[in-house]
């Protein structure tokens, strides 16, 4: 049998493969990962198996012990490489897609995006090519319409739907504002980086292949040498994203989803009330039934509380959830959070000592509204109360963002309107007007 030397540039293509292979596992099978919705986690698994198939398909069509040993399979090989290229892209697009779509689902229509894989596999079986074909003709600079027809094709699907996903991510700010409190929501930019650092690197390929016949060999071998390296290069910033990032995120549906208050509970008579959870009595015997503590209730200083202000909907469901609600409450009562200017979920989760998902999810649950409006609804009333207080009639608008916790104009005229329905101006001359 034929021994198989590997070079240290095959060496980072199989460790691009394995470490794309654990992550899968770790993501989809362990499930260590938490993600915004079960279709981004199984999106965001299969995105790592295609990029780790991508690098495994360099090393077969271009490794010549390789290609050697696999020549009995070739055109099984060719059909590998053909699914493995077109691929990524797709799948890019479509995790991109679960980030800035809510309540995002797979349709039938989505199998159309195997449409370059099929194109791939009518070239190849109708110019008969293999294996050794594609990469003979490249190498030994022989003209084939065939071959160059299906590296074109490898090569510029992907970087059509990075174009489509860099173009999804329009939608980005609207998504991640539910959790920034300042138009600061840092991470966003991290997916961008990420999708942009792979267009680059597939236009690079799709450069290479186009330049293909007005370079030397040496160059484009230099070239090919780059994109290896920097298929390990972003198979780790993909992981830093999913590990460090994708975790901040809340199910985008909750976001979008006003939920519908309980319908109230019909009559019953002879009930007892056991802070606001009724329980019919039981006289023949002796029932226990658990105390749940009321909802909390954020004290304002105010007699008539704004109804804009977040208020918590329903009792706990348990006394553990009972407890990290009132961690959540106590961030706005006694800690005063939310008038911290570059306040973000993380930033209060780590003040509140509870995990930043866990904030987001609660504040949905029980709160109705996104961690961006929980806190921004707090700072429109400070703001409030600055704008009408007599100490403060001629302070500069900039002045009492500032105070408020807001360090974002934008951020401040957008949230005190929609609480308010006034403009900050609009709502000191009302209350000037009403004190006269």
């Amino acid at each position: 049998m034929q021994s198989i030397h590997f070079s240290m540039i095959d060496i980072v293509l199989i460790v691009a493969t394995l470490q794309c292979a654990l992550v899968f596992g770790l993501v989809v099978i362990a499930r260590a990962l938490p993600t915004p919705s079960p279709i981004c986690r199984h999106l965001l698994g299969l995105l790592f198996i295609a990029i780790g198939m991508d690098a495994a398909a360099i090393l077969l069509v271009w490794q010549a012990d390789v290609r050697a040993a696999l020549a009995p399979v070739a055109g099984l090989v060719i059909a590998f490489a053909s699914f493995a290229f077109t691929a990524k892209g797709p799948l890019l697009l479509l995790f991109v897609q679960t980030l800035t779509t809510p309540q995002f689902q797979l349709r039938p229509v989505h199998i159309l995006h195997l449409s370059a894989f099929a194109m791939a596999l009518a070239v190849a079986f109708t110019n008969g090519l293999d294996i050794e074909r594609i990469t003979y003709s490249v190498e030994s600079d022989l003209p084939n319409p065939g071959t160059n027809t299906w590296w074109t094709l490898m090569r510029l699907v992907p970087c059509i739907y990075a174009l489509a996903a860099i173009y999804t991510l329009r939608k980005a700010p609207a998504v991640y504002s539910t959790h920034s409190t300042n138009d600061q929501y840092p991470y966003h930019y991290w997916i961008k980086a990420l999708v942009w650092g792979f267009f680059a690197q597939w236009s690079l390929n799709l450069g290479v292949h186009i330049a293909g016949n007005h370079i030397s060999f040496e160059l484009a071998n230099t070239l090919g040498i780059i994109n290896d390296f920097a298929i390990l290069v972003w198979v780790n910033a993909l992981l830093f994203y999913s590990f460090k990032v994708i975790r901040t995120l809340s199910p985008l549906q909750q976001h979008q989803i006003q939920v519908a208050p309980a319908e109230p509970a019909k009559p019953v008579a002879d009930v007892v009330a056991v802070v606001g959870v009724a329980v019919p009595e039981e006289p023949a015997s002796e029932v226990f039934v658990p105390e749940v503590p009321a909802p909390y209730v954020i004290k304002t200083g105010m007699q008539s509380q704004p109804s804009y202000l977040p208020r918590q909907q329903r009792p706990a469901n348990n006394f553990e959830e009972h407890e990290a609600l009132g961690m959540i409450v106590s961030g706005i009562d006694d800690k005063q959070l939310h008038l911290q200017h570059t306040l973000n979920v993380d930033k209060f989760s780590d003040a509140v000592e509870l995990p930043s998902r866990e904030v987001s999810r609660l504040i949905n649950a029980y709160f109705d509204c996104s961690f961006a409006e929980f806190i921004n609804a707090f700072r429109t009333y400070e703001a409030e109360q600055l704008l009408s207080c007599a100490d403060h009639a001629d302070a500069a608008i900039n002045d009492i963002i500032g105070r408020a916790g807001f360090n974002s104009k934008s951020a401040f005229h957008r949230f005190f309107k929609r609480f308010t329905g006034l403009s900050p101006s609009e709502y000191r001359k009302h209350k000037s007007s009403n004190k006269d």
